[in-house]
């Protein structure tokens, strides 16, 4: 069994991480930091996790094997290089870090302590996201000419309140979730992007953007765009257009319930499969898990999630500039 400390216990630890945990087979968390000092005591006491008064204190602990950095953007690569100095793996969320050059000394502190690093983008463990990419290497939509990736959420007003902070968060939407997009759409297609064009709107203080239509040139010349926002409820959707037939899912990434894909040909519906994610979370730890204890490589390493870092900053310099960004 795997024992992992939680760097950054806030909302998200709450409400997905220690349900993950739960249906984990060979994961299991042991201990935490969270910087509000005031509600230690109650994720103790809810948990039975124990509470470490320092970054450094949980990550040398004797019954943590591995940290799961969750803390604010700006802080991963601060803490991810604490728990390689101390000996432990990491598996980090995403997105990565701030910008592609933290990304790198992130990779760069991995490999010299020579500890496992990987990138927590759980919809790579999700069985809609999965059976997306079987059916596109299948060939049963044709030649790929097209893809789309949504993800929509109510953001102002939400429990993490640093999200709209330019200095803790690596933007708006387009780091947030739109990270989640590129990487699903580098995965499913298994294409790399060259080029990335945006277009973002603000948010009412301007802090962040609230609102990103990013379209991607991959390297074989297939087309794909992403529009992010936190101004409206939430919705999910990927869709692949082929030469035969095109692929539909809405809600693909949801995590709570069962969401369909359906295949279709001109009009007519050719198939649908019902999926369930609800164990997403609990399969990304044990894959993780499996990983450090058989030295096999990690669905997500950091040069994945590298890659995926310089797609956002690729969209954030597109947006400044006016003009497409190379990668």
């Amino acid at each position: 069994m795997v024992r992992y400390g939680i760097l950054g216990f806030g909302h998200h630890a709450e409400k997905r991480l220690m349900p993950g945990f739960n249906v984990a087979r060979n994961s299991q968390p042991t201990a935490f930091w969270r910087q509000n000092v005031s509600k230690v005591r109650d994720i103790e006491l809810r948990f039975g996790i124990r509470g470490h008064a320092t970054v450094e204190s949980l990550c040398s602990a004797d019954d943590v094997d591995a940290i799961f950095v969750t803390s604010p953007d700006a802080l991963h690569l601060e803490h991810a290089e604490i728990a390689f100095r101390c000996g432990k793996p990491v598996l980090c969320e995403k997105p990565m870090a701030m910008n592609a050059s933290e990304c790198e000394r992130m990779i760069a502190a991995a490999q010299s302590s020579r500890q496992a690093l990987g990138v927590a983008h759980v919809m790579r463990f999700e069985e809609s996201v999965n059976t997306a990419r079987e059916w596109v290497a299948s060939g049963m939509l044709g030649e790929v000419l097209h893809a789309r990736a949504e993800f929509i959420y109510p953001g102002y007003g939400s429990p993490r309140n640093w999200i709209t902070d330019a200095k803790l968060a690596c933007g708006g939407p387009t780091g947030d979730v739109g990270v989640h997009c590129f990487d699903t759409l580098r995965y499913v297609l298994r294409q790399e992007v060259q080029s990335v064009g945006a277009i973002m709107r603000d948010g009412e203080n301007a802090r962040v953007e609230a609102s990103a239509e990013i379209t991607l040139e991959f390297t074989a010349g297939l087309l794909a765009d992403v529009f992010v926002s936190t101004r409206a409820p939430y919705r999910t959707s990927l869709q692949v257009v082929g030469s035969k037939r095109t692929l539909e899912s809405r809600n693909c990434f949801y995590v709570e319930g069962p969401i369909e894909i359906v295949l279709w040909e001109e009009q007519r519906e050719v198939r649908r499969v019902q999926c369930d994610n609800s164990r997403a979370y609990g399969i990304q730890f044990d894959a993780f898990s499996e990983a450090l204890e058989s030295g096999a490589p990690f669905l997500c390493s950091g040069e994945d999630g590298l890659k995926n870092q310089r797609i956002i900053d690729a969209a954030y310099e597109s947006a400044r500039h006016g003009q497409r960004a190379r990668l």
